[in-house]
């Protein structure tokens, strides 16, 4: 489990790897201390979802590396943190908790966009 001051040491880290706004915490859930990351809006806004990745400093590199595909696909599409959710992981999660990429999803997402149909 991440806690004290390699928390706050990781926290740091996150902030300079993805910019403001981004934050990360353990959340049990169904037996399992999970990442709970949220995003702050400028208008002040909160979004918030759960990873399949144990908040454990052995899975930091995991961590940061998702929050970045996530920070990235909300810019580059103009999407909610949620929906580049779904985009990146599918609700699917190897056994390392490492983040599946959804292939189909963002083929279809990048059909949409193409086409001018971004739901915008």
């Amino acid at each position: 489990m991440l806690s004290g001051a390699v928390l706050k040491q990781f926290r740091t880290y996150l902030k300079s790897q993805v910019g403001h706004g981004w934050s990360v915490e353990g959340r049990k859930s169904k037996g399992r201390l999970l990442t709970r990351v949220s995003f702050r809006y400028l208008s002040g806004e909160r979004s918030v979802v759960l990873l399949e990745i144990d908040f454990n400093a052995e899975y930091q590199d995991d961590i940061v590396r998702t929050v970045r595909k996530l920070s990235d696909l909300m810019r580059e599409r103009n999407i909610e943190l949620s929906k580049a959710k779904e985009l990146l992981c599918g609700g699917k999660i190897d056994a390392h908790g490492k983040a599946f990429i959804n292939w189909k999803s963002l083929q279809d997402e990048f059909i949409k966009v193409e086409r001018g149909d971004n739901g915008i």
